[in-house]
């Protein structure tokens, strides 16, 4: 199970943005509907996180397992920071928390694992028990992202901007042609 422990501090893009507005064609001093684009640049960028399997600004996951994997760890999400801490269920069901000397974080380009340090195994987990992994993902800022995924999240959000319903009459609007091309190469498959 995979769940979001903190939330990034900011946004990669909002109503300020100049690029954004030019990709809306929103005239100069037309905000009325700030509130509205910075809605919809929350739900592309959360959007484009899931799709891609990525996290964009610093956040804190927390990733449980039921088991020690047989060797190392690939991490369901993308760019890894740190890992934060290691959590496992004793033979006595108590929960101890695993040395960090005991355990490193492999990168392998975009990738990265979890793997027992040199000559050190996974400790044992009674049956039933689990493994609880916290880790910090994300660039440093909204300027370390890639060009091509903020370019993914300003067709999107111009896309919903466009588009208000789930129905539009004349047929149904599908996500504009080019954000998955863009994501592509960022894209994690674990």
């Amino acid at each position: 199970m995979l769940e979001l422990l903190t939330e990034p501090a900011a946004e990669v893009m909002t109503s300020a943005d100049p690029i954004l507005r030019a990709q809306l064609r929103l005239e100069e001093g037309e905000t009325e509907e700030d509130a509205l684009i910075d809605a919809l640049a929350v739900s592309a960028r959360m959007h484009v996180e899931r799709y891609a399997r990525i996290g964009l600004l610093p956040q804190t996951w927390r990733l449980t397992l039921g088991y020690w994997p047989a060797c190392a760890l690939a991490f369901p999400r993308a760019p890894v920071r740190s890992v934060e801490a290691v959590r496992y269920t004793q033979s006595d069901g108590s929960q101890a928390v695993l040395d960090p000397a005991d355990y490193e974080l492999t990168k392998a380009g975009p990738t990265a694992g979890l793997a027992p340090a040199f000559g050190k195994g996974w400790p044992a987990i009674p049956h039933r028990g689990r493994v609880e992994i916290d880790f910090s993902l994300g660039y440093d800022d909204a300027a370390a992202i890639p060009a091509p995924i903020k370019q993914a999240i300003r067709l999107e959000v111009a896309h919903l901007f466009a588009n208000r319903e789930a129905v539009a009459q004349g047929g149904l609007a599908p996500i504009p042609l080019g954000v998955a091309d863009l994501l592509a190469p960022y894209r994690l498959f674990v």
